[in-house]
């Protein structure tokens, strides 16, 4: 998953997927020719490659995402998702183009894409959110949202749901039984892949902080929800902008069998919230904010454990993300600086290299560290680099 600039905001995106050979399954199982870099525990040096191996979409690309295994990379845009093979980097099918028929009696549909391309733990379901804006002349305009989910073997579509607001989030349950989603009213819930079974908490109002970031922890048993306090909007109220209420980033760490609020993380001082993901174990849940540190908050008390920077330049935009099990941040150093490969549980960085002539805007990370995924949301070809990370005995 990534750091999300939403649906409703432009801005360069970078993606950035990762794996180590785990659990599942080795990186020589998805060759890529290319540069490596690597990364030590002090003093990081920082590769500059001058070539990568390419991926063209054909139209501009929202977000990346690779599977757990790192076998396939799932592209989301203008065009609809796309599925490709990491390794050989041919087109594994066509899930959902982009085009639509002009609606009828007056509408105009001015935009759809898709966004938050997110796969199951087992790698067999991939989920993405479609976003629609549409207006009519003299009407006020509309944005709604729907999440897809496909079966990534066959390709075909598994279910969908509309939601009344944008989705500004998505998550799998670890046994990809259930996915989690956040919209940009601060709605929040929770719904069987298969079956009706369904539980979500509506937001407040339309100017209610959009949700950051939803994430299981790795037991299934607890909910982590982030609200965005700012996300960069201001709405129009009789002509007046309107700051979107909200304070600090939240994160509400739910029992999904109670469905009660366990406890409520802030942290005033942190200039709002990017990202948060559970530690392995479940113990701990992880969170980088604004102010570029990280934040480690023990689950079943909230109370704050360790708090130290991962990168050197605070910005909304901050390309940022966690891998799925938690293990790995990304993490952009500044709008022009390298990407770093932090390890969150040794409060290290693993690595580093420079991306300084690609425009970057979100991360996405698989379960491992070794395979890298880049791509500009204002590239009108959709072009995606690859970067391959070469693994150290001495990391």
């Amino acid at each position: 998953m990534t750091t999300r600039i939403g649906p409703w905001t432009s801005a360069a995106a970078l993606v950035i997927g990762v794996f180590l050979g785990g659990s599942f399954g080795r990186a020589e199982d998805t060759p890529v020719e290319g540069p490596t870099f690597f990364g030590k525990t002090k003093n990081t040096p920082v590769e500059k490659p001058n070539h990568f191996p390419k991926i063209t979409v054909g139209a501009p690309v929202y977000d990346l995402a690779f599977s757990p295994r790192g076998d396939f990379l799932a592209t989301t845009g203008k065009n609809g998702v796309r599925l490709w093979q990491a390794g050989t980097r041919l087109e594994a099918a066509k899930l959902e183009r982009g085009a639509i028929p002009r609606p009828e009696n007056g509408w105009f549909m001015s935009d759809r894409y898709f966004d938050n391309p997110v796969f199951s733990l087992d790698g067999k379901l991939l989920a993405a959110a479609e976003y629609f804006f549409s207006w009519k002349e003299g009407e006020r305009s509309s944005a709604w949202g729907r999440y897809r989910v496909w079966n990534v073997a066959s390709g075909k579509l598994q279910t969908q749901r509309r939601f009344e607001y944008p989705l500004a989030s998505l998550a799998f349950s670890p046994d990809g039984t259930r996915l989690a989603v956040g919209d940009s009213a601060n709605g929040f819930g929770a719904y069987k892949i298969a079956g009706e079974e369904t539980w979500y908490v509506p937001g407040k109002s339309p100017m209610a902080p959009s949700v950051r970031d939803v994430a299981f922890s790795p037991d299934g048993k607890l909910l982590a929800v982030a609200d965005d306090p700012e996300e960069g909007r201001a709405y129009m109220s009789g002509g007046v902008h309107v700051p979107a209420p909200g304070g600090d980033g939240t994160i509400r760490l739910i029992d999904l069998t109670t469905k009660k609020t366990l406890h409520k993380i802030s942290e005033k001082s942190s200039q709002g919230l990017h990202r948060i993901a559970f530690a392995p174990g479940g113990k701990t849940l992880h969170a980088v904010y604004e102010d570029g540190r990280l934040r480690a908050w023990e689950v079943g008390t909230g109370r704050l454990l360790k708090s130290y920077p991962v990168h050197s330049e605070p910005w909304y935009f901050t390309p940022i993300a966690f891998s799925c099990d938690g293990k790995w941040l990304a993490i952009r150093d500044g709008r022009k600086g390298p990407v770093l490969l932090w390890d969150p549980a040794a409060h290290r960085k693993a690595g580093a290299i420079d991306f300084s002539t690609y425009p970057t805007g979100i991360l996405a990370i698989t379960s491992s560290g070794l395979l890298l995924a880049v791509a500009d949301v204002n590239d009108e070809k959709g072009v995606v680099s690859l970067c391959r990370r070469k693994e150290r005995a001495s990391e």
